[in-house]
């Protein structure tokens, strides 16, 4: 999946390792879509979890996932296509030309079913809806980031995410 501005909602959970302790790595990725796939059930959507890591209608792909696993912490990333047009992930993701890598292309490969085909809310509504349902089930309370954390990510931006080095690089 890929993360088109204003066409895209993006969610990751930072969690310890023991919140996967015991799963499969396929069976993780389900565990911590699932509060995702009830949320959007309840919006009326017919989402379900497909393995390996997409969140899926009936009439194709609604979000994809992806993981990462170090010093006993899981990062679980999810972009969903909220307003996107179908065709684009396959163009951009150079669907029928020369791999530049091994991974991630037969996820890509599926057709693309943007949540707005399902639900006439707003992004921010849809949000919000998603926020209050992670929030019930998961007991989560919002925060917000305190000065060290903006520093930090501010230098780090600075440092690396911001260079052309890294935003252009091939994997």
């Amino acid at each position: 999946m890929i993360a088109e501005p204003r066409g895209t909602i993006t969610w990751s959970i930072y969690a310890p390792a023991t919140e996967v302790a015991g799963l499969s790595f396929a069976d993780s990725y389900a565990t911590l879509d699932a509060w995702a796939v009830r949320a959007l059930r309840a919006l009326g959507v017919p989402a379900e979890h497909r393995p390996l890591n997409d969140i899926a209608t009936p009439r194709g792909k609604l979000a994809g996932s992806a993981q990462a696993r170090r010093r006993n912490v899981v990062l679980h990333h999810t972009a969903l296509a909220y307003d996107m047009e179908p065709g684009l992930v396959r163009r951009l993701l150079r669907i029928g030309l020369p791999r530049v890598s091994r991974r991630g292309l037969r996820s890509a490969e599926k057709e693309v079913s943007p949540l707005r085909w399902f639900v006439e809310l707003e992004q921010p509504q849809v949000v919000a809806r998603l926020a209050e349902a992670f929030a019930a089930e998961r007991g989560a309370v919002a925060g917000a980031l305190g000065k060290p954390e903006l520093k930090e990510a501010a230098r780090l931006a600075a440092a690396k995410y911001e260079l052309t080095e890294w935003t252009e690089r091939l994997p």
